[in-house]
């Protein structure tokens, strides 16, 4: 995954699937994977953040995404 700052968010973006066959690494396109991952995180407060997921097929469209905002607890 890449990732970079902009604006206050973290923001993830999926580069490529790879598939090992012993030494080898065999790229995989998009449309023949599960689709292109996109991840953004931002703080909302002290010890919490708000996090949007999202899988997007070439072909299919959106086919999963989660949001939510989480809160960091010490254990």
């Amino acid at each position: 995954m890449a990732v970079e700052v902009r604006g206050g968010r973290l923001l993830y973006h999926g580069v490529r699937f790879v598939v090992r066959l012993g030494r080898w690494l065999l790229p995989i396109p998009e449309w023949l994977a599960l689709g292109h991952t996109t991840i953004e995180e931002r703080g909302t407060g002290a010890n919490r953040f708000a996090m949007d997921f999202r899988l997007t097929h070439p072909l299919l469209g959106q086919v999963f995404r989660y949001s939510g905002e989480f809160e960091s607890v010490a254990g």
